[in-house]
């Protein structure tokens, strides 16, 4: 008998499709920074979307070097619906202002260019583990890839009664090593047409979703499988919902398996450390469980608005590393391989041309799209090895 039984655990993580309410403002908000980007990488943007039944408002603070339309505004707009294959209509109402003269003058600081200020304050977090659901924790991975699954058979039209809201949640049971022993819980609510026949859709969401990403991650079939618990959701997007830019916080970070910073990403330039620095440190994370530094890393760090440089590092490894918290700490603050410098972090991760509209779909740490953003690379892990290997510390605790 395994004597770390008693320390297995449940926990669960949930997952929205494109087409819930929240999702699609981010997306609305995310395809108006990235066009903005595209024409003036230099823009500072905070953008806000709401949607509530027939009407969305759009609002936030603008700094470009050209005239933003109104009109050039609702065709991004459009474009987020043709893309998500939705039919719905809105009266849009716009309503956008410059930034802040005393933001933009602790942004833009440096007269040389060359250092650039956080936008804000904030606290952000990354985090890897060791497993194989690229470093994230599973229930949220599995929770996203269903999703993924059920938007493509939907957007396919293989399938005339998956309709484009749809939530996920998937609960596993742990072992002591944090490790995914058994999926216990799989809900699924996917919006359909009225009156359809609720055992035609449990059948086919179990037979040709569920069953088919347990099975990709190599868990049996024998858990409790939930489909549509409320009977009907025929009524669903902003219809049923009223949605907001940067709700889903836990969703689009770690799942609730480990902490998410204080500020949300959709609609934020990379000035905003939190988003630029959120996706920094899930890239140092991945790194050095990539390089088997650690097998499970959590990041903090902070930033004080105007200031180029965290104020604080936090680590914890959760007694899966040979070396010290203190020792990672000491290794991040050299700034020899991950240079927190906002402009460096900037440069480093292509953040100027990262397309923001591709990162919203979903989860940004796995995404359908996640192979192409740079936060997700593993491509430091032979410098961290070779640092490391050199280093006298080696085998401080």
């Amino acid at each position: 008998m395994n004597h770390n039984l008693k320390n297995n655990f449940i926990f669960t993580s949930e997952a929205v499709s494109e087409a819930h309410p929240d999702k699609f403002c981010d997306q609305i908000a995310d395809k108006i920074l990235t066009f903005c980007l595209k024409k003036d990488p230099n823009a500072h943007v905070a953008c806000e979307v709401f949607a509530t039944d027939s009407k969305l408002i759009i609002g936030g603070e603008f700094c470009l070097n050209f005239k933003l339309q109104k009109k050039t505004i609702k065709h991004l707009v459009f474009k987020v619906i043709k893309d998500i294959k939705i039919k719905v209509k809105f009266k849009i109402m716009i309503f956008i202002q410059s930034q802040s003269i005393e933001i933009k003058n602790a942004v833009d600081f440096d007269k040389t260019k060359k250092n650039i200020g956080a936008g804000d304050q904030g606290i952000m977090f990354g985090y890897a583990i060791k497993n194989n659901f690229n470093y994230m924790p599973p229930t949220l991975l599995v929770a996203n890839e269903a999703l993924f699954l059920a938007s493509k058979l939907r957007k396919e039209k293989k399938v005339p009664f998956l309709l484009a809201d749809m939530k996920s949640q998937v609960t596993m049971e742990f072992n002591y090593l944090k490790q995914p022993i058994a999926i216990k819980k799989f809900l699924l609510s996917i919006q359909h047409p009225k009156n359809y026949d609720q055992n035609i859709i449990k059948n086919y969401v179990i037979k040709n979703i569920i069953d088919v990403i347990a099975k990709k991650y190599n868990f049996d079939s024998n858990f409790e499988k939930i489909i549509n618990p409320t009977k009907d959701f025929s009524i669903g997007g902003t219809s049923a919902d009223s949605g907001l830019t940067g709700r889903k916080i836990v969703v689009d970070n770690y799942g609730g398996f480990a902490p998410c910073g204080g500020g949300s990403f959709s609609g934020k330039d990379y000035t905003k450390v939190d988003r630029s620095i959120a996706y920094m440190c899930r890239y140092v994370a991945k790194n050095l469980v990539a390089a088997n530094i650690c097998k499970e890393i959590l990041i903090q760090v902070s930033y004080i608005i105007g200031q180029n440089k965290p104020s604080s590092y936090f680590v914890n490894t959760f007694n899966s590393s040979q070396y010290s918290n203190k020792v990672i700490v000491e290794f991040l603050k050299k700034n020899l391989i991950f240079d927190f410098n906002l402009s460096s972090v900037i440069k480093n991760l292509n953040l100027k041309k990262t397309n923001y509209y591709l990162s919203s779909i979903y989860n940004p740490f796995c995404n359908l799209k996640s192979k192409d953003f740079s936060w997700e690379q593993t491509n430091k892990v032979a410098l961290i090895k070779n640092y490391f290997k050199n280093e006298s510390f080696k085998n401080e605790k």
